[in-house]
């Protein structure tokens, strides 16, 4: 960076396509900016993935959360490794989909805890809606004294049931998510439920089973069923998301901070 001076013209180029943008660089002090006229009046997503994957979401990626936008990132690389990468024999190119494969629903599962855990431990009235609602949590016992000293061994309780939730149940998510952000997970139909739903058993034999089935047969991987994946991840995710903006849009800010050891939300 120590090369680069005020009013210098680079060039960008995207590795995917053909796009290219002329650029300028600013030079304020220690800070760098840069300029690229063509963008500035254009809403754009530098990305792998195809356009239409995303072509529906409504809003900007910098509007969401970082839990979306760490899986928007690793299904980009994942992406990006599909379209550089053709490996030269049948075998090779089963074991590269088994792992692009495996590592986009590990990267979904993780936008679904990260999402949930995130808000949980957030904000309080979630932690309640939690604690009244769900199955195990509302079972808990507590003594008073820990109750009426100790709000932190609440908050660790519910972090480590939330942490043990196995993410790849889907109607267990579901049903989580309908407590705490008043959602469910966004299907476009029963289809797109059943395949997920798949591919979340079809991970797990990734995983624990080298990718065969219980009875032992090998799951065969091809780019067709990868990207169909990619498609109802995305389709899922970006639709989550899109519902959790208005959740937290609509939501009043909290007007102060509890202090739990006179005003307990039990």
């Amino acid at each position: 960076m120590k090369d680069i001076y005020s009013g210098l013209e680079v060039h960008i180029a995207c590795s995917s396509c053909p796009q290219k943008y002329t650029a300028y660089i600013a030079e304020d002090e220690a800070t760098l900016t840069i300029l690229v006229p063509g963008l500035e009046a254009e809403r754009c997503r530098i990305t792998h993935l195809h356009p239409y994957f995303l072509e529906a979401f409504e809003h900007e990626l910098s509007a969401c959360s970082l839990a979306f936008r760490q899986l928007i990132a690793a299904t980009d690389d994942s992406t990006y490794l599909f379209n550089s990468y053709r490996p030269s024999t049948e075998r090779a190119t089963d074991a590269f989909l088994r792992m692009l494969f495996t590592q986009l629903i590990s990267a979904l599962e993780t936008y679904l805890a990260d999402t949930l855990i995130g808000e949980v431990l957030g904000d309080h009235r979630s932690t309640v809606k939690l604690l009244e609602r769900d199955d195990t949590l509302s079972q808990e016992k507590i003594s008073l004294l820990e109750a009426y000293t100790k709000w932190e061994a609440v908050e660790h309780r519910v972090k480590r049931h939330l942490n043990g939730i196995l993410y790849h149940n889907l109607p267990k998510v579901d049903a989580l998510y309908s407590i705490v952000f008043g959602v469910r997970l966004p299907y476009s139909d029963q289809e797109h439920k059943a395949r997920l739903n798949r591919a979340m058993a079809i991970r797990h034999d990734c995983v624990h089973r080298n990718g065969k089935t219980v009875e032992g047969t090998r799951i065969e991987f091809t780019s067709n069923f990868y990207e169909n994946a990619i498609k109802d991840v995305i389709s899922l995710a970006s639709s989550l998301e899109s519902k959790l903006i208005s959740f937290r849009a609509a939501r009043p800010p909290v007007a102060r901070s509890l202090d739990f050891e006179d005003d307990m939300p039990f």
